[in-house]
């Protein structure tokens, strides 16, 4: 097997493309790493796969940037971070794991935007301060009366316009979002290592399966984590279809009644509306304050190890949305207009960052192309077995 990607024989290049794009994005320890395979015996989800992760590592120090564009191993990796915690070289290969997921977005991205912040905190940083700016004008620009009276939000942004401005922020970030998913299927499906592919109809339990459950997270010994995945994800679906169901009522299906119903806390429909954005906001809250515990406890080799500068942005965008809803939601129930309008203001001018920011090209935009990419493997016809070997040697 000499001639195969784990013979110590073969050259690791320390200044290339890819491991200088990887120490950027917190990959510095990919050469300690010697391939001792003690990651793969200790990980459970490789136990699942029949995979060893450390192929893909390997990819990365040999320079094979096609081998690893075509590999959708980094994203069957959760972090469990047991490999991390027994690696005899103490080279953190969840970590470097987590740095191969981010520079795979930034290849998959076709706008080159997601290259930028992944790897740079002040290009991040300054894209959310201006993006935030120019929402803000945008609403100064169109906000109607302020009733200081009573609470009337529509009087104060006119449904229609936040709506269409809701629109045409998750068109544009549609737009990336399936242009880096189409890239990330050419790239896996369409490789010349491809086993005979299956069909898309008979790969969807794949997709089902690491969507809606996140597999395979639940494999992780701690599953705190996985229940936080799935509170953010379900708070989203739910505030998703919320958003979609009131835009069918005030454009697609217009029902004056309903929409007034459904915003009127003070009637049965509206009260359990509330409620239901309520329970929606609680869930996301919840995994979010758990994520901040942790990481602030740091008794977790994840938030020891994996935190980074686009994690503490999407943690901040997403607490800040959250909590300006509540806001707005308790500043209605106690009649507190200029509050409500101010919160509400501000509410609204923070989604446009978790759109067109770190839903396309960061933190976020992992809850998509994870399961899309383990659908993607699955249409390959990949059961991705143990053996990384052809017969006689040479690379898979």
């Amino acid at each position: 097997m000499s001639g195969g990607i784990f013979s110590s024989a073969m050259p690791v290049i320390k200044g290339g493309k890819v491991t200088g794009s990887l120490k950027k994005l917190g990959g510095g320890d990919l050469f300690i790493c010697y391939q001792c395979g003690s990651c793969t015996a200790i990980c459970p989800v490789s136990e699942e796969l029949e995979t060893s992760f450390r192929k893909a590592i390997r990819y990365a120090q040999l320079e094979l940037e096609d081998r690893l564009l075509s590999d959708p191993l980094p994203w069957l990796c959760y972090y469990c971070g047991e490999c991390t915690k027994t690696c005899p070289r103490d080279a953190k290969p969840s970590r470097i794991m987590d740095s191969l997921r981010r520079y795979l977005i930034s290849k998959y991205d076709w706008t080159h935007i997601a290259g930028l912040v992944q790897s740079s905190k002040l290009y991040l940083t300054l894209a959310n301060i201006v993006l935030f700016a120019i929402s803000l004008l945008f609403i100064y620009l169109i906000h109607g009366p302020m009733d200081q009276t009573k609470v009337d939000l529509s009087m104060f942004l006119p449904p229609s316009k936040v709506e269409l401005m809701g629109i045409s922020v998750g068109l544009v970030s549609l737009v990336i979002i399936l242009g880096g998913l189409y890239r990330s299927y050419r790239f896996i499906v369409h490789d010349k290592t491809a086993n005979s592919a299956k069909g898309p109809l008979s790969s969807l339990p794949t997709l089902v399966k690491y969507l809606l459950l996140q597999f395979p997270m639940n494999r992780c010994e701690n599953k705190r984590r996985w229940v936080d995945h799935l509170l953010i994800f379900y708070g989203f679906i739910l505030l998703g279809i919320m958003t979609l169901t009131m835009f069918t009522v005030l454009t697609l299906a217009p029902n004056p009644y309903l929409y007034a119903s459904l915003r009127d806390p003070s009637t049965f429909l509206g009260l359990a509306w509330t409620l239901l954005g309520v329970a929606a906001s609680a869930m996301i809250l919840y995994s979010i304050i758990s994520s901040i515990v942790n990481r602030l406890r740091g008794k977790d080799i994840y938030y020891i190890t994996a935190t980074t500068h686009t994690d503490i942005a999407f943690i901040i965008v997403v607490f800040l949305i959250t909590l300006t809803g509540i806001f707005v939601l308790a500043f209605r129930l106690f009649n507190q207009p200029i509050l409500a309008y101010y919160s509400y203001a501000i509410h609204v001018a923070l989604q446009p960052l978790l759109f067109l920011i770190e839903l396309p090209f960061s933190k976020f935009s992992h809850f998509i192309y994870r399961p899309f990419i383990a659908y993607f493997a699955s249409m390959k016809g990949m059961r991705i077995p143990h053996a990384v070997f052809k017969k006689g040697g040479g690379l898979l």
